[in-house]
């Protein structure tokens, strides 16, 4: 029978349409969820990563005004990625639910015959049948509303229970309304005549609109006795910038004709249009659509003329030859037309672009803070590399304040020692150097990064070695002055000759007188030994001084931005990590 094969063929097709796209829309759902899961995660490390340095930060400091900017450009792009994932969850989520079938949208004015012809491919006609057909051996179609903008429309169900297209409704439906069968998905949308009107909940064009990208086909109903272009057909031009293709179904293309019944009686029946009458309907349309809408294809649209009541007539009756005459046959072969290769291949593309648009998104966001990133390790590595050009600068001057200092110290050591006579030993001068040291550094090191950084602050105290200094004493001196004299010194002596021989004789004594050379020693004080005792600090400090002052520069352009450093570092990994499963998810 015409009629049953001409409904096999079309799910037969469609079966292949689901079998093919079932595996690829788990795929795809999967690679979807993803990527918002990579986002959150992204997002959590973020904010512990940035809740170790920009609380304790300052704008008044390059580095800091920098990495407060990055951060703020992170959370900006990342509030961006979770917007653009609302934003586009509706859509993401309509083209998910739609990937699996081949989604057709039909759009009609009032009285085109949208809901009548919704419920014929629903199989109404079909499941009531006196014989076997498709539709009795599938789950009965599915009827549901993906979006409800006005109180109008909707469906209604039988004395069977089985739900349908409300008919006969005098306004036109205000949902995105639908049915499913077997992979056919019939979207039923607000029609024209739905357009801004008092009480909407939403702009039905724009309802519209967010859902054209992800339809395979959209249909145009308008009626044979009003075949008049319509504000629907503005869609067109969108379809044709994509990949869907339009067709313009002239409905009612039928006559009433008299027939005479057994009994003799005068009946009316249902004919159609003449091939000739209908062609020419359908010519014309097509005319009218290239000269309003010159910028679409001829190639991307056609207009068929069907009537759907022949076709129900045709069901009720098993006749083949009326549901030729409805041309509803050509409209199934032209569905299952669409499944095709290139079509499912085109469904896989769609969702396919979708997803890589949104990670491509993110990868050019993550790539505009991967920039500023290694813009902030550029500026660091800078200040590291300025503060390593002038550490023998600062050596010099840190050198330079020890000394001055030792300076005025040892004025108050040689008053000491001179006045109380005590010594000054290495101990005491190797403290007073240490702590003339850090209080240098802690002094001339600010002032002098200050300048590189901006409002640098010594992180912590300073902590230098220890510094044993081997020196001496600082004491009083004395020098030993040397007196030459001579004494004469006065010696009896025996007497010499006849003449002291004969006096002696009488009592006389003779003396000789003789010259010593004396030699006397005096202790006189000359101060203390501070200039030489000066000296020895001097030549024992600079080294000492030279190298703890390179040694604390040395850890503070190594050490200074280590938290940054440590920050950036981890952040660039997590981004790269991030590209990288982005990468991985893209088709």
């Amino acid at each position: 029978m015409y009629i049953i094969d001409t409904a096999e063929n079309l799910f037969k097709k469609l079966q292949r349409l689901e079998n093919d796209i079932k595996q690829f829309s788990h795929d795809l759902e999967t690679r979807g969820d993803s990527v918002p899961q990579m986002i959150s995660e992204f997002e959590s490390t973020a904010e512990k990563l940035q809740s170790n340095i920009v609380q304790k930060k300052t704008e008044s400091n390059p580095i800091d005004a920098a990495l407060i900017e990055s951060t703020g450009k992170i959370r900006d792009k990342i509030n961006e990625w979770n917007r653009k994932i609302v934003e586009n969850k509706k859509g993401t989520e309509f083209m998910h639910k739609h990937a699996k079938c081949l989604v057709i949208m039909v759009f009609g004015v009032v009285k085109s015959g949208k809901s009548t012809l919704g419920n014929f491919f629903a199989g109404r006609e079909f499941v009531h049948a006196d014989f076997d057909n498709p539709y009795k051996h599938i789950e009965h179609p599915k009827f549901e509303t993906e979006e409800n903008a006005r109180d109008t429309g909707g469906f209604k169900t039988d004395e069977d229970g089985l739900t349908w297209f409300a008919e006969g409704v005098t306004d036109t439906t205000g949902d995105i309304q639908y049915f499913t069968i077997s992979s056919l998905r019939w979207i039923d949308s607000p029609g024209t005549g739905a357009l801004q009107k008092q009480g909407d909940k939403k702009n039905m064009e724009d309802l519209v609109k967010e859902y054209l990208p992800y339809v395979d086909m959209c249909i145009f109903l308008m009626n044979s006795s009003e075949p008049g272009l319509q504000d629907d057909m503005k869609y067109m031009v969108e379809l044709a910038e994509g990949d869907a293709d339009a067709l313009v179904l002239i409905t009612k293309s039928d006559l009433n004709e008299e027939d005479i019944d057994d009994n003799g009686k005068v009946t009316k029946i249902k004919i159609p249009k003449t091939d000739s009458v209908r062609k020419k309907q359908e010519d014309d349309i097509c005319s009218r659509l290239q000269e309003q809408y010159p910028q679409i294809n001829a190639e991307k649209f056609r207009a068929l003329s069907v009537s759907t009541i022949l076709a129900q007539h045709a069901v009720e009756n098993r006749n083949d030859d009326e549901f030729r005459g409805s041309n509803l046959d050509k409209f199934m072969q032209i569905l299952g037309e669409k499944v095709t290769d290139n079509v499912i291949e085109k469904k896989k593309r769609q969702p396919r672009k979708v997803l890589n648009n949104f990670i491509d998104n993110v990868l050019s966001g993550s790539e505009q803070i991967k920039t500023a990133l290694e813009s902030n390790q550029r500026q660091i590595e800078n200040i590291q590399s300025t503060i390593d050009k002038k550490i023998e600068r600062i050596s010099r001057r840190i050198c330079s304040d020890v000394r001055s200092a030792l300076n005025v110290q040892m004025n108050r050591w040689d008053d000491e020692v001179n006045s109380s006579g005590r010594s000054i030993g290495s101990s005491v001068v190797s403290n007073f150097v240490s702590d003339q040291l850090v209080e240098s550094i802690q002094k001339i090191m600010p002032e002098e990064i200050k300048n590189i950084i901006g409002s640098y602050q010594q992180q912590e105290d300073i902590q230098i070695g220890t510094i044993n200094l081997e020196v001496g004493s600082l004491e009083k001196q004395t020098r030993n002055f040397e007196y030459r004299y001579s004494i004469a010194v006065v010696e009896e002596r025996d007497s010499h000759g006849i003449i002291e021989g004969v006096q002696s004789f009488f009592g006389k004594k003779f003396y000789r007188t003789s010259h010593e050379e004396r030699i006397d020693v005096q202790k006189i004080d000359i101060g203390t030994n501070r200039e030489e005792f000066q000296s020895r600090i001097l030549d024992q400090i600079q080294p000492i001084v030279t190298n703890e002052a390179r040694s604390q520069l040395e850890n503070l352009r190594d050490n200074y931005f280590n938290k940054q450093e440590e920050f950036l570092k981890s952040m660039l990994a997590e981004i790269q990590k991030l590209q990288s499963n982005l990468q991985n998810l893209k088709y």
